[in-house]
Parts: structure tokens; C-alpha cells; sequence
């Protein structure tokens, strides 16, 4: 859950700051005065432009084009090719639409009948009229081909056109910087003015709004991490559901087993656990982490008041599941307090759940 919060958080941080950029943009349309076009072109002064104009009028070219699809005239056009492709993963297979390629035209001019501006089309930011999308007409079959047979173990499904056009005549709405009397890294619309203020406006508020609810959801789950096991305290013998433990990177003298000493980097955490019954008891850490990639092989081990080691604490990697988990009994306890150790692999995740049962009273008696 820590992860989930961490990334609830990252998230609603991107969708805010996505969010203010609309907002900015907005501010920015609003900022930009509104020119007639003869007075852009004819490179006059414009007070309080910060180098941004615009201006709206009728879409215009010295000769119209058609679009590609459609077939419709127009003055600037957009067309995208999508692959379906269906990916196999083992025994599990993804469909998705990946991008093919992006073929833009045109050059056109706005008039708004004080004269015409001409419109740099490099660097177009466009809110376009769609205008076709579907199955690549059989004319653009070179750009099907063009995108070859697919990846290995990739299965081609369909491939998709779509079209966006600026349509001859049409009236848009255009800002930009103002450089020799022309209008360049232009945003154009066919909405208008006022509908891309205000698209960009409610967009902004909206996404800063999730991002302000993703991050307020994501923090106290960093925190409170709902649905984990409770931090280990008083670890005692009586029936409890299994607690967290958050372990420490450590550098410590370790015995080994010739009885020398040599210094280790691990992780640990120390637990004082009171026992109040003459009895067994089994012992279990398990790595919280959910990654196949995980090697922490825990290892659970417990001494008594005086440093006598009471269970057997060594993981030797037997096992599907010793990366993760591990499992040890106890000799037959009296009651007093004992020193539990969780250690594991510094690599290795960092929180571990600590189960404890007391075993049954035949097998506790063995």
C-alpha cells in the first residue's frame, strides 16, 4: 500500500501541473489582443502583445487541397496512421493501437477582410475538424505497406486513418508570435475564440481538481497504509493477527559459523516478545513486497533473556517460496521474555509481516 499511495501521489502531482499548463494557456489566449489581420501583416505595432497576437477570419490558400480521405477541400490537413496489434505474452495476449506515422500539408492565410495574415504552419498546435476515421482508403495503400509486417510476435489486426482538416473558407481563430508580418508556432482552432478559452479553462480546473483528490487519497495511504497489518509493538504469545515489521539497513559483527566474526551490511528489526505459557510456538516472516523479483529470504530468529538461540534461524534457499517467506519453530517455552530478530537481505524489501501461533497441545508436546 505504501507503493499505491506513492504513486497515487506522483500521479495526482502530473494530472495538477497538467492542469495549470491548460490554465496558463488560457491566460495566455486571454493576453494575446485580438488584431485585425491587414494590421498584422502590415507589421504594425501592437501595444501590449508580448510578442503573442490574434486574430480570427476565413481560412484561406492561394489554391485549396484536398484532404487525402475525404477528399474534402481544405487548407491544412492531419492525417494519422494506427496499427491494431495483438502482442502475445506466453498465455496471455494485449490489443492495443500504436501510432504508424503522422503526414501533415498545407499553407494557408487568415483574412477577416482588413487584408490577409499568412500563418506559419511549423510547430501547429491545432483543435482541427475531423473529418474521417476508419479503414485506410485503398489509395493510401503505400503508407499501409509502409509500416511493414509488424514486430516479432506481433499480429497485425487492422491498420486506421484518421483526418483533420482546416476546410477552405472556414472561420478560425489563430494566435501566435508576431514575426515579419506573419504569424508563427500558431495555435488554431475552427471553434473560436471563446471555446478554446473556455475548453482550456474547464479542462485546467478539472484536472488540477483530480490531482488535488489523487494526492489527498494517496497520502494517508502512504501513511496509514489501509489494508496492511498493524506495526508489530508488544509482540505477546496470546492469538493476534499477524503484525508489520519495518526493517533496518544495518552494518553489524556477525558470528559465523566457525565462530569468528565478520562484518555484514543486512536488514533487521529487534522485537521483544513476552511468552506466558509453557508451550511451542511457530514463527513466520513473509516480504510484503509484490515483486517476482524479490530475493529478501528472511530469517526469523529467536533467543531467550540470556542470548540462547530457542528456534532454528537459517533460511538455506530451499523452496519455491524461501525468497520470501520463512518459517521456524520454537523448543518448548517458559514463560518470560524473549528477543526476536527479523533479518534479511539488504537488497531485499523492507517490511515483512510477523506471524506467531502458538502450536497444537500434541505436537506441542512431542
Amino acid at each position: 500500500m505504501l507503493y499505491v499511495g506513492i504513486a497515487l501521489l506522483g500521479v495526482g502531482v502530473l494530472v495538477a501541473i497538467a492542469g495549470l499548463l491548460q490554465r496558463l494557456k488560457a491566460k495566455k489566449i486571454l493576453g494575446a489582443p485580438v488584431v485585425q489581420t491587414g494590421a498584422i501583416a502590415a507589421n504594425q505595432p501592437v501595444a501590449g502583445a508580448n510578442g503573442l497576437v490574434s486574430c480570427e477570419g476565413a481560412a484561406r490558400a492561394q489554391q485549396p487541397i484536398a484532404a487525402p480521405c475525404s477528399n474534402q477541400p481544405c487548407v491544412y490537413y492531419r492525417l494519422k496512421l494506427e496499427k491494431k496489434v495483438k502482442v502475445k505474452k506466453g498465455n496471455q495476449s494485449t490489443v492495443s493501437w500504436k501510432p504508424v506515422s503522422e503526414h501533415s500539408q498545407g499553407t494557408f492565410y487568415v483574412d477577416d477582410g482588413s487584408g490577409g495574415v499568412w500563418v506559419q504552419p511549423e510547430g501547429l498546435e491545432a483543435d482541427l475538424t475531423r473529418t474521417f476515421s476508419g479503414p485506410p482508403p485503398a489509395h493510401l495503400a503505400h503508407l499501409v505497406a509502409a509500416s511493414g509486417p509488424g514486430k516479432h510476435g506481433e499480429e497485425i489486426l487492422e491498420h486506421r486513418a484518421t483526418e483533420d482538416i482546416i476546410p477552405a473558407e472556414a472561420r478560425v481563430f489563430v494566435m501566435g508570435t508576431l514575426a515579419a508580418g506573419q504569424i508563427t508556432r500558431p495555435l488554431v482552432s475552427t471553434r473560436g475564440r471563446a471555446a478554446v478559452i473556455g475548453s482550456k479553462q474547464k479542462i485546467g480546473a478539472v484536472l488540477v481538481a483530480a490531482g488535488v483528490v489523487l494526492g489527498a487519497v494517496g497520502v494517508p495511504i502512504m501513511i496509514f497504509r489501509p489494508g496492511t497489518a498493524p506495526l508489530c509493538a508488544a509482540v505477546t504469545d496470546d492469538p493476534a493477527k499477524p503484525c508489520r515489521v519495518e526493517t533496518q539497513v544495518v552494518e553489524k559483527d556477525r558470528k559465523q559459523s566457525d565462530g569468528s566474526t565478520k562484518k555484514e551490511t543486512f536488514r533487521e528489526k529487534i522485537l521483544t516478545w513476552e511468552v506466558t505459557k509453557n508451550a511451542k510456538f511457530e514463527l513466520e516472516a513473509r516480504s510484503t513486497s509484490s515483486s517476482p523479483k524479490d530475493s529478501s529470504y528472511p530469517v526469523v530468529q529467536v533467543e531467550s533473556a540470556i542470548g540462547f538461540p530457542v528456534n532454528f534461524g537459517l533460511n538455506a534457499g530451499f523452496g519455491s517460496e524461501s525468497a520470501k517467506v520463512f518459517k521456524t519453530k520454537t523448543t518448548t517455552l517458559s514463560p518470560g521474555k524473549f528477543t526476536i530478530y527479523v533479518w534479511a537481505q539488504k537488497e531485499g524489501a523492507s517490511d515483512y509481516t510477523l506471524a506467531i501461533k502458538e502450536l497444537r497441545t500434541e505436537t506441542a508436546a512431542q
